[in-house]
């Protein structure tokens, strides 16, 4: 199973803390794909949709903007607002 973990966080509550294989988000350079092992790094994030790759399927969410900071195969996700509207 994939070491990666996103956890998505809103002002509100921490929305949820998921074990992926890949994720993908709207920064605001263009769409980026986080996998395994990805170089630490923080960027910026325009709103759109978040999608969070899994072996037996995939959700989507639709973020807000925010701060997207990847360290030690854990991707931390600060949005003002996050909402599940496909998978699981």
């Amino acid at each position: 199973m994939s070491e990666l973990r996103v956890r998505i966080i809103t002002p509100q509550e921490s929305t949820t803390e998921k074990e992926v294989t890949s994720a993908g988000f709207e920064a605001e350079s263009g769409r980026l794909t986080i996998l395994e092992h990805h170089q630490s790094m923080v960027c910026s994030l325009s709103e759109g949709i978040t999608v969070l790759s899994m072996p037996d399927g995939e959700e989507r969410w639709s973020t807000g903007k925010g701060v997207l900071q990847v360290s030690n195969n854990l991707v931390t996700v600060l949005v003002h607002k996050a909402a599940l509207i496909s998978g699981r």
